[in-house]
């Protein structure tokens, strides 16, 4: 299955945001083929919003199993300038919200967006993931999803130092 058109999703495309319309083509048991059709959406938006990648990440037949590997692997491999972990963290940013509900897609964003924080350890983007992080936590009701976000919170509020953070992402952590 290639891209969707906008006549296929009744959208008009200059309006729709696909990091919120994209997720609606995962199934709810995220079957394989549904997971892929919403993995090679998801790409087309960050290739175009992350333009320093495009073409280095490809999403095909043999790199769909290890996508989010190859992804980390080439930022540890290469320098990255500042705008791409910007750009990246955004994109992560963007599409988490409504991927909370798609516990296993949720968790592959997740596991990635905690890989590439850990990488950079940069104090802007940690701020940033706080703050939604904090706020995701609030529209999550899946526990598995909960509690790698209050992972990947604990450590984020550790490297700013941010006992508040620190104490919530704990609590969030021990109910699950």
């Amino acid at each position: 299955m290639g891209i969707l058109s906008e006549k296929e999703l009744g959208l008009d495309w200059k309006k729709a945001n696909g990091y919120a319309v994209y997720p609606r083509l995962l199934t709810e048991n995220e079957s394989w083929d549904s997971v892929d059709a919403y993995m090679r959406n998801f790409c087309a938006l960050a290739r175009k919003d992350i333009p320093d990648m495009a073409g280095k990440l490809p999403y095909e037949v043999k790199t769909k199993r290890i996508f989010f590997r190859n992804w980390l692997k080439f930022y540890q491999q290469n320098k990255v300038d500042r705008k791409v972990r910007v750009q990246t963290c955004a994109v992560l940013e963007k599409a988490l919200p409504p991927l909370l509900s798609h516990e296993k897609t949720a968790l592959q964003f997740l596991g990635f967006y905690e890989q590439v924080l850990d990488l950079w350890k940069d104090k802007q983007l940690s701020a940033r993931a706080d703050a939604c992080l904090t706020a995701w936590l609030k529209e999550a009701d899946k526990a598995s999803v909960r509690k790698k976000m209050a992972e990947i919170g604990l450590k984020v509020a550790d490297q700013l130092g941010d006992k508040k953070s620190l104490v919530r992402y704990a609590e969030v952590h021990a109910e699950h």
